[in-house]
């Protein structure tokens, strides 16, 4: 679980970071980034019900996309607001080649140190 600190919650902050936040795609992610006020790098999850209509399966995916954030937290650089939006690919993936997706991912936004 990601501690509160690196949690973006704030409706507010969510429209900034999907107004004002660059793109970067990935094969089943995409990844909206926006530099924050904060000193601390916050992430935050969408998964549409496009991605799936069932929503155990929404929720598996969620949580298999924070284990894999929590793990690079500390290598991503500080002062961000990061966005993750599940598509379709990502149904049925195991936690390790949805944690290399993130990688990937976080290595094409350059946001990994």
């Amino acid at each position: 679980m990601l501690p509160r600190i690196h949690r973006l919650s704030s409706t507010e902050d969510w429209r900034r970071v999907h107004a004002a936040g660059s793109t970067v795609h990935g094969r089943g992610i995409v990844v909206k980034v926006l530099r924050s006020r904060n000193a601390a790098t916050r992430f935050g999850f969408s998964i549409s019900t496009k991605v799936s209509k069932r929503a155990t399966v929404r929720n598996r995916i969620k949580r298999q996309l924070r284990v894999a954030a929590g793990k690079y937290v500390d290598s991503v650089r500080s002062g961000l607001d990061v966005v993750f939006i599940a598509r379709t690919p990502l149904v049925g993936l195991s936690s390790e080649n949805m944690e290399h997706e993130v990688v990937q991912v976080l290595k094409k936004a350059r946001v990994l140190l």
